[in-house]
């Protein structure tokens, strides 16, 4: 009897160890997944699942299992972690664990969310909810409504993501989960923000720096920080939001998040790029690159090559520019990211459009709103309409352009987007100005300038002047937009500036003035191959001769 009472013991011991084991594989795992070890994070939590299945605790190995496909998630693994997913799906049907099914749910519909497949995620995310309130999990709620929030955002449908952000954020507040509360309050913020609403986005980024603080969330203070300096930077306050990337950045150092410290460095990257030091902003995204090849982050490294070519790209070095691009596009291919191959496809339209390759930059345009459309991201898809009417304008199709921008607008004013709003006017004025018809076009430019001036964006205020200039034929107004444009380092459109405050110069008499910024001009199109404006150039030239 002793025996037996003794080996009954040790069985209870040997299998709490046993347990306990598994536990601490899966502890080990989420630390070295935070800090980017993927390689080991993957080791530890395989060998947890293989012990848990063995040891027969189908609970413990359905959150293995899910463990797994979070590791699976970091390194852009989307397959794995969507098998691994249905794998513990049936495992959490067989003991009718709703928490667990949910659970499940909610991750498949990551899978279906982060490769842009919309509907299925909406679909899963819901499912999700199901199961969770089956097991009265308010807080899961709240977190998979916050999801359905997420696929609203990207498919530009702010309205409709709002709703579901300040609702997850209601259910937080209802289960006093001040983790869920501070992320509730960042998902509206981001909405604010999407929609230009600056001054109140920043307020609620504010109230979950505060929550974060109070419950010494440190990831949570660096996602709000970072935040907040993106308000600053759409603010044109550089040098503001470069210290909220530094303060954010240092967090996720101190944390040892190798991933979220990459995106920080991105974001430093961005900034530097704004204030036009370059050399700065390439150190940054090339940091933020090692990083994420270090991790095998795909993603990652996918829009850190988008931002590398966008840099050659203002530095008016196409060759390299294109080339970032492409491969920035190969990776997106390889990791199913519809979202990143339509933002490569449209950089690198932006290229062959700047070097006057028209008809090949709509090919690349054409290719990127089909996937725009197809996954129903409805702010780049409009941000593309007037990228093609730009195009059509400047092939003097001004009927095709104008359709163009009968859609950009249309959607603009539906999704409440100022910028894009904003630009589909100014556009709007170049073409009154192509048909001479005066009063129209200033129309559209006093519009375009309130909106700019408003908004406090120095980018759509040089175009608006520049446009301005034409329209009143103003030498005080090429001035003020050739200044404007070489502070925002914008060659390109300094370089247009040049050419049309020349042509300006020529009306006036004033050639000896005018060869001179037609020399620069010259010198800017031959540097970059631009043969459509390097005949516009000699036209103008046989005029003065």
């Amino acid at each position: 009897m002793e025996r037996n009472t003794l080996s009954s013991k040790s069985r209870v011991i040997s299998s709490r160890r046993e347990e306990l084991y598994i536990k601490s594989l899966q502890g080990r795992s989420e630390v070295y997944n935070l800090i980017g070890q993927t390689k080991l994070a993957l080791e530890d939590i395989k060998t947890a699942v293989k012990k848990s299945k063995n040891f027969g605790n189908k609970k413990l190995f359905g959150g293995c299992m899910l463990q797994l496909c979070n590791v699976y998630q970091y390194m852009s693994k989307y397959s794995e972690m969507l098998k691994n997913a249905r794998d513990a799906l049936r495992v959490y049907r067989e003991i009718s664990d709703y928490e667990g099914i949910g659970n499940c749910f909610d991750i498949i519909g990551r899978v279906y969310f982060l490769t842009g497949d919309y509907a299925n995620a909406i679909e899963h995310f819901n499912k999700a909810i199901e199961m969770f309130k089956k097991a009265g999990s308010i807080s899961n709620i709240a977190v998979s409504i916050g999801n359905i929030g997420n696929v609203y955002l990207n498919l530009s449908n702010f309205n409709k993501a709002l709703l579901y952000y300040e609702k997850s954020l209601k259910m937080a507040e209802e289960a006093r989960n001040k983790d869920a509360q501070a992320m509730g309050l960042n998902n509206v913020g981001g909405i604010h923000y999407s929609l230009g609403n600056y001054s109140t986005a920043k307020k609620y980024y504010e109230k979950a720096l505060k929550i974060r603080k109070e419950i010494e969330d440190k990831w949570g203070q660096a996602a709000s920080l970072l935040s907040i300096g993106q308000v600053y930077y759409y603010l044109d306050d550089y040098t503001r939001a470069l210290n909220y990337f530094k303060k954010s950045y240092n967090i996720y150092k101190e944390i040892g998040d190798r991933r979220t410290e990459a995106l920080a460095l991105i974001n430093k990257g961005v900034a530097y790029y704004s204030l036009g030091k370059y050399k700065k902003a390439l150190v940054y995204f090339n940091n933020s690159l090692e990083i994420e090849r270090e991790l095998n982050d795909k993603w990652g490294e996918g829009y850190s090559l988008n931002y590398l070519g966008n840099v050659y790209f203002s530095l008016g070095d196409y060759s390299h520019a294109l080339d970032y691009f492409k491969k920035s596009l190969e990776i997106f291919k390889k990791i199913s990211e519809r979202n990143g191959q339509g933002t490569s496809l449209k950089s690198i339209g932006d290229v062959f459009s700047y070097l006057g390759k028209y008809i090949i930059s709509l090919e690349y345009y054409n290719s990127s709103l089909e996937i725009f459309e197809d996954i129903g991201d409805v702010w780049s898809k409009t941000e593309l309409f007037n990228k093609m009417a730009v195009v059509f304008i400047e092939l003097n199709k001004l009927k095709k352009a104008r359709q163009y921008l009968g859609q950009a607008k249309n959607i603009a004013e539906e999704i409440g987007s100022k910028k894009i709003l904003c630009y589909a006017f100014v556009y709007y004025g170049e073409i009154s100005l192509k048909m001479n018809k005066i009063d129209e076009a200033l129309n559209y430019v006093n519009f375009a300038l309130k909106e700019a001036e408003e908004m406090k964006t120095l980018d759509i205020k040089a175009d608006v002047l520049f446009l301005k200039a034409r329209v009143l034929k103003s030498e005080k107004h090429f001035l003020d937009s050739i200044k404007l444009y070489g502070k925002l380092k914008r060659e390109h459109d300094t370089a247009l500036s040049y050419y049309y405050y020349a042509e300006f110069l020529i009306s006036q008499g004033k050639h000896k003035e005018a060869k001179k910024y037609l020399s620069r001009c010259r010198k800017f199109f031959k540097k970059i191959a631009n043969e459509h404006y390097l005949k516009k150039i000699e036209k103008l030239y046989d005029r003065i001769e």
